[in-house]
């Protein structure tokens, strides 16, 4: 008969991880459980155990990881339907599922695309019940990610460790309490840009300049938008075009005593006649004083 007493005392390093943090590297994790044990003089056999296919699985999930984070363009075009997919899932339970089924989805990639679709919705519809769900499912994949980093591993190799971990109802109940305080933080932030949105649109809008024929016009140095129309339905351009190049270029530098004195020379009607238009076109304004206040003199 076989002697099994030999297996009795028999403990393999992976028996430590049951009890460890997910924040904290196993391999360490188990080094100081077996100093620990050293300390008390406790002896146990420690075979050498190699699984050879986790080993290849793990390293495959982790050159996976380094290729998507490489190229962030193929990866969201070949992971987007899956990313889109995981996001409408209603129930928590479910979508963890869904992650475990699909680690590739757990990447910082994914999680910005899940956090400016949900501000995306905002800007569309501040109300949609939607924007809760994506916003947990963005702040799962943000707290695998954390986990997967303090671990120095790829987010996709975490999956298993991360809901193997939470298995435990006690880390579960304190994780869930955790997860709520943080989704009151993101919906904030979602909220906050959803607005910073909305004051960059209403900016760009007030700087654009809508390009109408009707309301343009072009010159030698480039295209310009035409004057409003005057008090009198004279159009100021049309009218400053028509003045003699004396009396325009007074108005271009603003220079009264010159906009006078070119008055002053020509014939008393066509000096009215003149004023009248530019009256009427709003390039003179009778009652602001300063250039109007020759209006008398230049008649005479």
């Amino acid at each position: 008969m076989v002697d099994y007493s030999k297996w009795d005392n028999i403990w393999v390093s992976s028996d430590d991880d049951e009890d460890c943090h997910p924040n904290i590297d196993k391999y360490a994790w188990r080094r100081l459980k077996k100093r620990m044990r050293d300390e008390k003089g406790e002896t146990v056999a420690e075979p050498e155990l190699r699984d050879k296919w986790n080993s290849t699985t793990t390293n495959n999930t982790k050159n996976q990881a380094e290729k998507d984070q490489e190229n962030p363009e193929e990866y969201l075009e070949e992971m987007r339907p899956k990313i889109e997919e995981y996001m409408e899932i209603k129930n928590q339970i479910k979508a963890d599922g869904f992650l475990m089924a699909n680690p590739r989805v757990v990447t910082q990639l994914a999680e910005g695309f899940l956090i400016t679709k949900a501000v995306d919705l905002a800007v569309e519809d501040r109300k949609s019940k939607k924007i809760d769900k994506y916003a947990r499912r963005c702040l799962q994949i943000h707290n695998i990610n954390v986990s997967a980093s303090t671990a120095k591993i790829a987010g996709q190799t975490s999956v298993p460790l991360f809901f193997k971990q939470l298995k435990n109802e006690k880390k579960r109940a304190e994780y869930e309490a955790e997860f709520e305080k943080q989704l009151v933080e993101i919906l904030e932030r979602i909220e906050t840009r959803r607005i910073e949105r909305l004051e960059e649109a209403a900016l760009a809008k007030e700087a654009a300049v809508p390009v109408n024929e009707e309301n343009v016009i072009e010159t030698e140095d480039g295209t310009y938008e035409k004057a409003p129309i005057g008090p009198g339905g004279l159009d100021p351009t049309d009218v400053m075009q028509s003045l003699p190049e004396a009396i325009q270029e007074a108005f271009v530098n603003q220079d009264k005593e010159a906009l006078v004195v070119e008055m002053q020379k020509l014939a008393p009607e066509e000096a009215n006649d003149i004023i009248t238009r530019c009256i009427a076109s709003g390039l003179w304004n009778p009652g602001a004083g300063g250039v109007e206040e020759e209006e008398p003199e230049a008649e005479n």
